[in-house]
């Protein structure tokens, strides 16, 4: 059963809440503050009251915007793309790399030569000769699709 207030502790409330709504604290504060002080009160109520107070008008509902969902784009978007594929050691490997024609051209004149370091790699082609490695070759020429 709700608890029965005074009416004296039901003006101290009153003053309560119109200084909280002079400050422009907000309904969930009002509520902290006047259970702090043991006069709390129902949320329906005390909403009622502050928009009383601040004489806006009662809103029934505040439509939601859903928020714009964006589709993953592919990693190479708008971008030319390579993939070379070989064999080393019996092992296949493969790199992908995406840059302009000059980049993936130089990237090419080094891929032709070493192998990448792991058995598949996708990067940009500035910066294929990090996964390079070096003190290896190709079982034989590798394939390109571009």
């Amino acid at each position: 059963m709700p608890k029965k207030f005074t009416e004296e502790q039901i003006k101290k409330r009153e003053q309560l809440i119109k200084y909280y709504v002079g400050r422009n604290y907000s309904a969930n504060r009002i509520q902290k503050e006047l259970q702090k002080k043991g006069l709390g009160m129902r949320r329906k109520d005390l909403l009622k009251r502050v928009r009383e107070i601040r004489e806006a008008k009662t809103l029934k509902a505040i439509p939601r915007i859903p928020k714009k969902r964006y589709k993953a784009r592919p990693w190479f978007m708008g971008r030319k793309a390579i993939a070379v594929y070989g064999t080393v050691n019996g092992k296949s490997r493969r790199i992908e790399m995406v840059g302009s024609g000059r980049q993936l051209y130089n990237a090419m004149l080094r891929v032709a030569q070493h192998p990448p370091k792991y058995r598949f790699v996708r990067c940009r082609a500035y910066e294929a000769h990090k996964y390079l490695d070096y003190r290896e070759k190709w079982d034989e020429h590798p394939q390109v699709i571009s």
